[in-house]
C-alpha cells in the first residue's frame, strides 16, 4: 500500500499528538488547508518550503520499514516469546542472525571475486 494511503489531517494530528512530527509523502493534488490540524499545515509548509529536507527525513524513514518488512518475510510476522523481556530478546537475535546472514554473504560474495594468489585471500584462508 503506498504511503499517501495514510494520508489524513487526523493521522497527522494523531502523529503530533503521539509527541513525533509526521512525514507522510503529499500527493501532487493535496491542499495546503488544514481545517483544524496545525500538524498537517506544518508538514506541508515543510515539504514546500524544503522539499529535499523532507524527502530526505521521509526517505529514512522509509529505509526502517524496509528493514522491518524483511524481518517480518524471514522470519514471520508473531515472536515465540511469551514475556515481554524474552520477546526483546528473541527480538534482537533475529536482527543478530539477520546481519550475520548479510555479513557472510557479502563475504562469500567478495572471496569469489578476487583473484585466488591475492594476499587478502592469504590472510582471510591463514594460509
Amino acid at each position: 500500500m503506498p504511503d499517501n494511503a495514510y494520508l489524513s489531517r487526523a493521522n497527522c494530528t494523531l502523529v503530533a499528538w503521539k509527541g513525533r512530527k509526521p512525514l507522510i509523502r503529499p500527493k501532487a493534488n493535496t491542499k495546503p488547508s488544514g481545517r483544524g490540524s496545525t500538524a498537517w499545515r506544518e508538514m506541508l509548509a515543510f515539504y514546500r518550503w524544503d522539499g529535499e529536507a523532507f524527502m530526505a527525513r521521509y526517505q529514512g524513514r522509509s529505509r526502517a520499514e524496509s528493514v522491518w518488512a524483511v524481518l517480518k518475510r524471514v522470519y514471520g510476522n508473531a515472536l515465540s516469546s511469551r514475556k515481554r523481556r524474552m520477546q526483546r530478546i528473541e527480538l534482537h537475535l533475529r536482527i543478530i542472525a539477520y546481519n550475520m546472514g548479510i555479513a557472510n554473504r557479502l563475504w562469500v560474495e567478495a572471496k569469489a571475486s578476487r583473484p585466488s594468489g591475492s594476499k587478502l585471500n592469504a590472510l582471510l584462508n591463514h594460509e
